[in-house]
């Protein structure tokens, strides 16, 4: 028995070292793949920030890539980069309070392991932020903290670069002598290091200054200088930017064929590289060169290309919208699969810890058997008590570690709720408001301009009241939509008339109905009420009722009548076009989509998810029934007020 258990001893304590063996060969293998991975991470750092100016979604998802590589690997550093990179297209996007808290996330990690460098260019990119959202003097303060980081570094180029910062904090204030210090400062120090592109942004920004106190002619001048190493370096963003500067003074002057000229440059130069914000700032010049003039004709043509310049910015920034949402949700999606992954290889170290102690445990027992296995039975149990409290704590850890599973599984299904939410969010905010206000600046501008006859000012002013009274709506609705969402609003059930409720409703659609011929029919019954909110069921039923009309060609009918099922069932059915399966598939699915209705209206896809929400609060249900070519039938199903 004794050599027995002697062999057994051996054989576990071969088996240990050989374990602890494989174990440092193993260390020296992950160290030598780990700065194959840290390189990798500084290359994708890298390569978005070169992308960034011309590919933002490409960029974005390069930098979701090194994030989550640099997270997973506990490379500090690559992570601080990533987050300040990530920030900088949060900005380029417009959203500066999200890039200001990513900002500020990346100079803690790059405080915490003293990263000067990245220390400064997160302060500077943190004051940029504050800079554009108007906290003028928290922004100073932090750049001149950089400031003196990187002359302690002697990044000449990066104190240039905030000198021309603190000048448009300046200038931003009218404080223009100050501004045309730091613009000089930052002129004079480019020059001399041969920074090409801080001597033409300070050139730019002098021409700025001089532009702010009316100087045209140096304006000019400074303008023409940057025009011209913008030209050297093919900058086409740069020279479109000058251009439009320059067109702007030439109208001024009085130089109206000047102006028009830089102004086409521009416009051509701002085309060719996408530039849609440039391109439209070019137009508008153009048409003020001209209307100058009195040549009413261009004016006319110029403005058509404005409108049409209004609307592709309107679609690009849509679109760019929804590719952006759905690279933030594959970033969630992938970053909480890394995050689970980490989790399971932190548990896996854990058992693996957990064994090698009981290896360990093990061993010392056996071997304190082995050698006092002469003294008795009672040290045999003593210790097998010893090994029954051990399994009881492998017991509780094993409890535990359950316990710490359901907790992510819990914290998994909020982040998808919250991703949801994210989801409706985005979707409002890319909603179609901007092109009802483009088209309503263009008649202005048409009013404005006083060569139009009084007749066709009035069918005008009419029109301009119709595009008020649709866009305010639309308002109205997502206003009503986002609280509800946000605050997660409750209804005001109570009693409520349908009769009457319909009657006024068919009332505010009077225009519609006549311009195309329909007929409705209220055959609701009377007295028939339901528990809802009235102003609610408002919204629901004008959508309801508008889009019929919408899809509903000239001389067709719609008819609302009700029915008594488990509550009240409210059908609005119409013999308009109808819907594919597809598209019932969508509306079933509440996924966004448009098209236009049977006399080119115009919808915007948000009024049957703005019902769907709306009828849930309520405690309802919408149910859709459609036939292509021959019509569609709308119920809603609500309580019955007993």
């Amino acid at each position: 028995m004794l050599y027995k258990i002697t062999l057994y001893f051996l054989v576990l304590l071969c088996l240990s070292q050989h374990i602890l063996l494989a174990q440092t060969n193993n260390k020296e293998g992950l160290i030598s793949d780990k700065q194959q991975i840290i390189n990798t991470i500084d290359s994708l750092n890298e390569k978005a920030f070169e992308v960034k100016r011309n590919d933002i979604n490409k960029a974005f998802l390069i930098i979701s890539n090194a994030l989550n590589l640099a997270k997973t690997n506990n490379y500090t550093k690559g992570t601080a980069t990533a987050l300040l990179y990530q920030g900088g297209i949060y900005q380029q996007l417009g959203s500066s309070k999200r890039a200001l808290s990513v900002f500020y996330y990346s100079l803690s990690l790059s405080r915490k392991i003293n990263d000067t460098f990245n220390i400064a260019r997160a302060t500077q990119q943190v004051a940029n932020a504050l800079q554009e959202t108007g906290n003028f003097v928290q922004a100073q303060k932090l750049f001149e903290e950089a400031m003196k980081i990187y002359k302690s570094l002697n990044r000449v180029d990066e104190v240039a670069n905030i000198d021309n910062s603190l000048g448009l904090i300046k200038l931003g204030r009218k404080e223009y002598d100050e501004a045309e210090v730091y613009f000089k400062q930052a002129l004079s120090q480019s020059s001399k290091d041969n920074y090409l592109y801080g001597h033409k942004k300070s050139l730019y920004n002098l021409g700025l200054l001089e532009l702010e106190k009316n100087n045209l002619n140096p304006s000019q001048s400074y303008f023409e200088q940057a025009l011209k190493l913008d030209v050297l370096k093919n900058d086409k963003y740069g020279i479109a930017l000058a251009k439009t500067r320059l067109s702007s003074i030439a109208a001024k002057m009085g130089k109206y064929e000047e102006s028009i000229d830089n102004a086409t440059e521009a416009f051509k130069v701002a085309r060719d590289i996408s530039a849609l914000q440039i391109e439209v700032e070019a137009v508008e010049n153009i048409t003020k060169a001209y209307a100058e003039q009195h040549n009413f004709r261009k004016v006319a043509e110029w403005d058509s290309v404005l409108i049409t310049q209004h609307k592709q910015l309107y679609s690009k920034e849509r679109i760019y919208a929804i590719e952006f949402l759905g690279i933030l949700e594959r970033q969630l999606t992938d970053q909480l699969l890394i995050e689970k992954q980490a989790l399971q290889s932190q548990q896996k170290v854990k058992q693996t810890r957990v064994f090698l102690s009981i290896a360990g445990v093990a061993l010392i027992i056996l071997s304190i058997f082995s050698y006092f296995i002469l003294a008795g039975y009672k040290k045999v149990k003593k210790y097998s008590k010893v090994l029954v409290k051990q399994n009881e704590v492998i017991e509780k850890n094993a409890l535990l570690l359950n316990q710490l599973n359901e907790e992510i599984s819990e914290q998994n299904v909020a982040l998808e709720k919250s991703n949801q939410m994210k989801d409706k969010l985005l979707s409002v905010l890319s909603h179609d408001l901007r092109t009802p206000l483009s088209n309503t600046k263009g008649i202005i501008n048409l009013i404005s301009s006083g060569f139009i006859s009084k007749e066709q000012e009035q069918d005008l002013m009419v029109k301009l009241e119709e595009q008020y009274v649709r866009s305010l709506n639309l308002l109205d609705e997502l206003l009503l939509w986002i609280g509800s969402q946000m605050k997660g609003a409750s209804a005001q059930l109570k009693k409520t008339e349908l009769k009457d409720l319909f009657n006024r409703l068919i009332d505010d659609q009077k225009v519609p109905l006549e311009n195309k011929q329909i007929d409705i029919l209220n055959c609701i019954e009377d007295n028939l009420c339901v528990n809802g909110d009235k102003e609610m069921l408002k919204i629901i039923f004008r959508n309801l009722i508008a889009n019929a009309i919408k899809f509903t060609r000239t001389g067709g009918c719609l008819k609302i009548h009700s029915t008594m099922s488990e509550g009240v069932d409210i059908h609005i059915e119409d013999n308009g076009v109808g819907m594919s399966e597809e598209e019932l598939n969508k509306i079933n699915q509440r996924e966004y989509f448009t098209k236009t209705g049977t006399a080119k209206e115009l919808g915007s896809g948000f009024g049957l998810r703005l019902c769907h929400d709306l009828i849930n609060i309520q405690g309802g249900q919408l149910r859709v029934k459609s036939q292509k070519d021959i019509g569609s039938t709308f119920t809603v199903n609500l309580p019955g007020f007993n």
